[in-house]
């Protein structure tokens, strides 16, 4: 059989930012090989599919908001009963601990001291047992009522089926004396799923915001807005994304010390502008998934490529994650792209479903959620931690370069003048220097203050790191080339985040 498999440059694809949230999708969502057999629903098919997707979706929804309303009638519950336990729990303490009532007179009539020591023990662990229960209900219902977990949206599955089985006709006393819950979704077919929860699974799908590390951040950014300012001024130094990124690697780093996962760097609002979900549902440059994975430190990710790189070109794209000769890609579809009497896809109709605009949208919105739950949900087959970290620090790194260059973003970079092969100054432009007068232009304004400069969009810090200093007391723009270039470090350093 032919080879299937296609090229960059015979794939007539754009290589933009949608088309590479596409291909990232599959890098991220790929467990095993995918189901490509919904490429055979080009045309009006395909958007049928994409609304039975969508009503999966809502049905899922639905569900989910169903069992936190579950959750929150528990909560309330534990709080109307002040953290007491109810005549379920009751009943069951009784019954066990007037079996050890029975078991200790029998000890007593029998003479058997041991025995009588041992049921004490047994009564003792069990009254710490309560006391343990009734803290630990009182507080998870504490973290429920206070919004201290993170936004629920972020909760695994398990988490949710946990927190919602702490209903009383759920528990059961086990004979080591500690009460534990039974799993209302339990699969007796599924030797992953629990039959019962316990008290250290509640205190584990009990998953906090973090606050600390959010603080900061956010005072940490204080610093990279005023040093922004300052640039602008011509003082200190340009924004430097490299070891802003490792800094932000650092804060990611302690907040999974201090909450044990990265849910709340995922899904809670830590920036103040929107969580990192939103912001990759609504900016997929954020996602560049390929350079995540084909890229560490500077260096080919030889780990990453290794396990993903299927044709063996020694990098990770697209093509490593479509097998031409699976049976999921013996597809058929529209006659519009049928070319041969080949089932499979071959390079040439590939082409015209990737170049078509209705087929490659509803595409990339399927390809989008695939993507998006990959990276997003920490329960996910193919959630790869330091992938997702990487991908959270582009974003808080991208939100501090915001703040830093301000609402005109790097506007500033277009503030330079031109200049000739020759050496000289261009004379037509939107930014001209006459270097025998030293007057700056910006478009038709000449530039006679720091204040002009930043009020049309320049930053006098970029335009010293190219040679250009102004004289205020002559009014005079100086160019010395000598004074060009310069080696950026860091805004804040990375000792800040540690302290």
């Amino acid at each position: 059989m032919a080879d299937k498999r296609y090229t960059r440059d015979k794939l007539g694809v754009p290589q933009g930012m949608d088309d590479r949230l596409i291909k990232g999708a599959y890098i991220s969502a790929r467990a095993q090989a995918p189901d490509y057999g919904w490429m055979n629903l080009i045309g009006g098919g395909i958007q049928s599919f994409k609304a039975e997707v969508d009503a999966q979706n809502t049905l899922k929804k639905t569900e989910r908001d169903g069992q936190l309303s579950k959750i929150g009638a528990i909560v309330d519950n534990i709080y109307e009963t002040g953290g007491g336990l109810d005549e379920v729990y009751f009943n069951q303490a009784y019954d066990y601990t007037e079996d050890l009532r029975e078991q200790y007179i029998a000890a007593l009539d029998a003479g058997d001291t041991k025995m009588q020591h041992q049921i004490k023990g047994k009564l003792n662990l069990f009254s710490t047992s309560i006391q343990t229960l009734k803290t630990d209900l009182t507080e998870s219902a504490g973290l429920w009522n206070d919004k201290a977990l993170v936004n629920t949206d972020g909760m695994t599955q398990l988490q949710l089926d946990i927190n919602s089985s702490l209903k009383s006709s759920q528990v059961m006393l086990g004979e080591d004396g500690v009460y534990k819950w039974r799993n209302e979704k339990h699969n007796p077919t599924d030797p992953n799923s629990k039959e019962f929860f316990t008290q250290e699974d509640l205190k584990n799908a009990l998953p906090l915001k973090d606050e600390e590390n959010k603080k900061n951040y956010l005072d940490f950014n204080k610093k990279i807005i005023d040093a922004g300012e300052n640039y602008r001024d011509g003082d200190g130094i340009d924004f430097d994304f490299q070891s802003q990124h490792k800094n932000n690697i650092a804060l990611l780093e302690n907040s999974v010390s201090s909450t044990g996962s990265m849910q709340s760097m995922i899904w809670d609002d830590i920036t103040g502008q929107g969580s990192f979900v939103q912001s990759l549902d609504q900016h997929p440059d954020f996602s560049n998934v390929f350079d995540a994975i084909n890229n560490k430190d500077g260096l080919p990710n030889v780990a990453a490529i290794s396990m993903f790189d299927k044709t063996g070109d020694g990098v990770v794209d697209f093509r490593d994650f479509i097998d031409f000769d699976s049976p999921e890609s013996r597809v058929f579809y529209s006659e519009e792209f049928q070319k041969d009497d080949d089932p499979a896809i071959s390079e040439k109709e590939l082409e015209l479903i990737m170049g078509n605009e209705q087929a490659s949208k509803a595409m990339l919105d399927i390809a989008k959620e695939k993507l998006r739950d990959a990276i997003t949900k920490t329960d996910h087959p193919n959630y790869n931690q330091e992938l997702t970290q990487n991908l959270v620090a582009d974003f808080l790194t991208n939100r501090q370069k915001q703040m830093f260059y301000g609402q005109d973003g790097d506007k500033y970079l277009e503030i330079i003048p031109k200049m000739n092969e020759d050496g000289t100054f261009a004379t037509e432009g939107n930014v001209t220097y006459n270097e025998n007068k030293g007057i700056l232009k910006i478009g038709k304004s000449e530039i006679h203050s720091l204040d002009m400069l930043k009020q049309n969009g320049g930053s006098y810090g970029y335009l010293k790191s190219k040679g250009f200093t102004y004289d205020d007391k002559n009014d005079r723009w100086i160019y010395n080339e000598a004074f060009a270039g310069g080696t950026y470090t860091p805004v804040p350093t990375a000792d800040d985040i540690a302290t």
